[in-house]
């Protein structure tokens, strides 16, 4: 006897075992009456197991088997088959339903290419790798899980879904984050460290961060930028005892990502574990929360203190004389911070960047 389930045959019809007992009963010549004699079953139940309205247990199996010579293992394992492909059926149908909402979900190429799902172009199968991505039953759920991406903001080109696929993206990093518990103290200890790694190039801060950061209770991921995002970074809670940084390196520009990454250890240390904080290229300062303000407070102070505000307010004044560039790298030296810091802040403050951008560094992180 072939199994054919074993040679990758998918039934397109689930098949209720009381088939197999009816063409049984017409070989044998026996009637439903008699079996529920032989049996001690009630017709009724009889009837209801041979339509199919009633499974076949592992009592009434035995009685089968007794009564007609089937093995009981062989009617178990048809009922068995039969609810695994009634339940196959009955989810491709729910799944069918749920390839409408693939049209939101264009970031799913972007997700492939960064190995979160696999490259396909089955849609059902898509809808069942962005099931497995996002952790959930059904993509309605998404919106549930992940309430916050689907908060409006004053950018309209941002799609809900691909902000939920990179917050996601941060979480799956994350798991594999080893940190210690939470600490507060060490953590504002470690912010002092990670800022005087400024100088430094990309390849020797990035880990460091990461470990500086896990010392302290806090994942720090270096999330890939999705399309229709428009994110810098994130911050939120993982567990009472974890909490994760994601950055995003939209704009690939050194002073962005410090202010970035302070900007979110300030949420981590000043605000709701119960909120999740997202922070969007674009918005003018007016147009963001207080807690929002807050935190950007928290990184410009971290980068420069406030005991030496005067002095950087009077640099602002120095921007048209034709020794600003070295102005500003003086000011920065005095303050042991990368000059292109001291430039991204004076070129978002006075929207001068052209005389300020040769002292911007970009920089790209490993993949």
């Amino acid at each position: 006897m072939v199994d054919i389930k074993n040679k990758g045959y998918v039934s397109p019809l689930a098949v209720h075992p009381g088939e197999t007992l009816k063409e049984t009963l017409e070989f044998v010549g026996m009637s439903q009456s008699d079996l529920a004699t032989r049996t001690g079953l009630s017709e009724k139940t009889i009837s209801f197991i041979l339509n199919g309205n009633q499974p076949i247990t592992p009592e009434s199996a035995l009685k089968f088997e007794r009564a007609l010579g089937i093995s009981r293992k062989i009617l178990l394992s048809l009922q068995a088959y039969y609810e695994a492909d009634k339940f196959r059926l009955e989810e491709k149908e729910r799944l069918e339903k749920e390839t409408a909402l693939l049209s939101k979900y264009d970031c799913y190429t972007e997700l492939a290419k960064l190995g979160f799902v696999q490259a396909t172009r089955d849609s059902l199968k898509k809808v069942e790798e962005l099931l497995k991505f996002f952790g959930v039953n059904s993509l309605y759920s998404v919106k549930t899980v992940f309430p916050v991406a689907f908060r409006r903001t004053q950018i309209n080109r941002i799609s809900d879904e691909a902000l939920a696929a990179w917050l996601r993206m941060g979480t799956i990093q994350a798991q594999k984050r080893e940190t210690a518990d939470f600490n507060r103290e060490l953590l504002l200890r470690n912010i002092e460290k990670m800022r005087a790694l400024t100088k430094e190039p990309v390849v020797t801060y990035s880990q460091a961060l990461i470990e500086l950061c896990a010392e302290a209770g806090v994942a720090l991921t270096y999330t890939p930028h999705l399309k229709k995002t428009c994110v810098n970074g994130a911050a939120q809670w993982l567990s009472p005892n974890k909490a994760l940084i994601q950055v995003s390196l939209y704009y690939a520009y050194a002073d962005i990502f410090w202010f970035t990454l302070f900007h979110e250890l300030g949420h981590i240390l000043k605000h709701s574990k119960k909120e999740t904080f997202i922070e969007f290229e674009g918005l003018a300062n007016t147009d963001v929360s207080e807690l929002e303000k807050e935190a950007n407070l928290f990184a410009q102070r971290v980068l420069i203190p406030a005991d030496n505000e005067k002095e950087y307010q009077a640099l602002k004044e120095t921007i048209n004389k034709t020794n600003y560039r070295n102005l500003i790298i003086n000011f920065a030296n005095s303050l042991d911070i990368d000059p292109g810091i001291v430039a991204g802040r004076i070129g978002r403050e006075m929207g001068i960047w052209k005389y300020i951008s040769p002292l911007r560094k970009k920089l790209r992180f490993a993949d």
